[in-house]
């Protein structure tokens, strides 16, 4: 399956996408069932028509509370899909943020902020608030057929590439092809607006000028973002499927989950 055949575009969503489409050794993952996009608050009347006919019944937000309400998501199209909001991050953030990193002229670099995005992923593989809400969103999937569904978070790459991934490899996927599909977000993903939105409010909040060089790392992805993700999980859990079985993502769970999702 070719990018362009799982890429959908919109105006408003530059990295809205197929995710399924992939082989396993349980056979190939169905395509039409699993969708994952950046934020859909500014969804134009043209990208409502244009998914429409995906027919999608549930809606899985994994943005703070703050961020849903400076951007909701108001669906205009035909009948609304269930919405489940799953908030890995709270709103006080994360250990390692972007005000940390700006309190010191050493780390105001791409390297420091590199690292920073680093320490995220892994911070959402060990973090029992993140781990809540991605046992909560498996359980849905698995308690009932929710499918075709979209998960998303504001870019669509960090909180929904580290769920993807989970999602992926509880199918059956090989490491391999789930790093690629994560790295196809950095040939569709646009963040040049968010990268000046955060820019300038770095520099309204904490008076300090971050370039945007700087501050790339923060908007793009990078293989070493999810290795680090799954490095945590085999320093803490044995495996990353230690991390699906911490998410009670068992033997049963998975068999729900190919049902749905494989062919």
């Amino acid at each position: 399956m070719q990018l362009n055949e799982r890429h959908i575009p919109l105006d408003g969503a530059s990295n809205f996408r197929d995710f399924g489409g992939y082989d396993t050794p349980n056979g190939r993952l169905r395509t039409g069932r699993m969708y994952r996009s950046d934020r859909l608050s500014r969804l134009t009347d043209h990208d409502y028509a244009r998914i429409e006919p995906l027919g999608l019944r549930l809606i899985v937000d994994l943005r703070r509370s703050s961020e849903r309400a400076d951007e909701p998501t108001r669906w205009r199209g035909g009948v609304a899909p269930q919405d489940l909001h799953a908030p890995v991050f709270e709103d006080d953030g994360t250990p390692t943020s972007l005000i940390q990193i700006t309190g010191d002229p050493q780390t105001r670099t791409a390297k420091a902020v590199a690292d920073m995005m680093r320490e995220v992923y892994r911070h959402l593989v060990r973090d029992p608030h993140a781990l809540n809400h991605f046992a909560h969103i498996f359980q849905r999937l698995t308690q009932q057929d929710m499918a075709p569904f979209v998960v998303h978070c504001s870019g669509g790459k960090d909180r929904t590439g580290v769920f993807v991934a989970l999602l992926q490899t509880a199918l059956g996927m090989h490491w391999d092809d789930v790093l690629d599909d994560f790295m196809l977000t950095q040939a569709l993903y646009d963040g040049s607006e968010l990268l000046a939105e955060r820019s300038h409010q770095i520099l309204e909040t904490h008076g300090v000028a971050m370039d945007a060089e700087a501050l790339a790392p923060v908007f793009e992805v990078h293989p070493s973002y999810l290795e680090a993700a799954r490095a945590e999980a085999e320093r803490l859990y044995g495996s990353w499927a230690g991390l699906g079985a911490k998410l009670r993502v068992d033997a049963e769970a998975r068999g729900e989950l190919a049902a749905r999702f494989i062919t």
